[in-house]
């Protein structure tokens, strides 16, 4: 009984395992649904674009929400492939620390200097795409601008390599 207030921030989810805020949702139709005391009720919800930026367009916000996606479900494989080369005996994960080194920064002992790895990298991309810097294209409402897009290839193509090695290094009996 009485009043009571939902309210949603217009983000999916993030990645599994971590790593950033979730994807901005894109203008469209939605529907609200709320399950109290086994009760469901559902509404209609629709989510306009950006007044103040009229000239993005419902395909400038689909391209971001796409590659925030794609960027979003690779992080989420590289934290699934890092669980699982973790969840090993150190027998088994000592000959995978070189390749799980280019996937996760790391200080160099006696110095204060981490190298950015490819987890950094995805992570640097994904706040880029799903941040809070303003509208605008290279934000989070926009059409992502040519050098996320690129950014994004380069990252998959390393993130490719990497993995294929991971796998084809891991026992057999690995989840």
């Amino acid at each position: 009984p009485g009043f009571q207030r939902v309210v949603w921030d217009l983000r999916g989810p993030g990645p599994r395992g971590g790593g950033g805020q979730g994807v901005k949702m894109p203008p469209g139709n939605y529907r609200v649904r709320l399950t109290v005391d086994g009760i469901v009720r559902e509404h209609p919800l629709v989510v306009t674009g950006n007044p103040a930026a009229p000239y993005i367009t419902q395909a400038d916000y689909d391209a971001q929400y796409a590659l925030s996606v794609a960027v979003r479900d690779t992080i989420s494989a590289i934290n699934a492939v890092l669980a699982r080369v973790r969840a090993l005996p150190d027998s088994l994960r000592a000959p995978l620390q070189p390749l799980e080194d280019l996937l996760v920064s790391r200080r160099t002992p006696g110095s204060t200097i981490a190298y950015s790895r490819l987890q950094s990298h995805y992570g640097a991309l994904y706040s880029q795409l799903t941040g809070n810097g303003g509208y605008g294209t290279g934000s989070a409402e926009g059409r992502p601008g040519a050098g996320l897009y690129a950014r994004a290839l380069d990252l998959d193509a390393q993130w490719t390599d990497i993995r294929r090695r991971i796998e084809a290094a891991l026992p057999a009996s690995t989840p």
